[in-house]
């Protein structure tokens, strides 16, 4: 019985020193991407600012690679988007709301201090550039959002917490 005990805890090792492999192994490619860009950056000057093409792969890259080590540990179970409509409907709308209120909240301060200046103001302007900013937001957001919540988020959450606010902590 003690045999049997002890092959269980040492496959539990394996799983968990498996599972640790694979979350490092996915940080150390997130951050080598933020050099990668940066390299293919400093190669291809004249770029518009912010919009660059090392700024892509800093967005890109922790995405496929959490897909890559899903799909090389054949690992699928938690994969997906579950936003459950019903439950969550207060946050979706909130979150549609933020985005526009803050943008008009700051909009109003700097025209309050002499910053910003509201001539010729037409809201039929203001809705492609809002739509706009909405699509691009979020098409970014879907890559960053499950490299670091549908991917890491999930791996350290079932370890230790203390580690889990550390390793972010390190990591921002």
């Amino acid at each position: 019985m003690r045999n049997s005990m002890d092959k269980a805890n040492g496959g539990n090792k394996k799983a968990k020193a498996s599972k640790n492999k694979y979350i490092v192994l996915f940080i150390a490619i997130v951050l080598l991407s933020g050099w990668i860009g940066l390299l293919v950056d400093m190669a291809i000057p004249n770029q518009p600012d912010e919009q660059t093409l090392g700024m892509g792969i800093w967005l890109v890259l922790p995405f496929l690679s959490g897909i890559a080590i899903r799909f090389f540990k054949r690992d699928w179970k938690d994969f997906g988007i579950r936003p459950r409509l019903r439950e969550n409907i207060r946050w979706f709308v909130l979150a549609l709301l933020i985005f526009p209120v803050v943008t008009l909240i700051f909009t109003l301060i700097a025209w309050s201090f002499g910053l910003a200046t509201i001539s010729s103001f037409s809201t039929l302007s203001l809705a492609p550039i809002i739509a706009s900013l909405f699509v691009g937001l979020f098409i970014k957001n879907i890559f960053e959002d499950f490299a670091w919540q549908e991917f890491l988020w999930r791996r350290l959450f079932s370890t230790n917490q203390t580690a889990v606010r550390i390793q972010v902590a390190f990591r921002w």
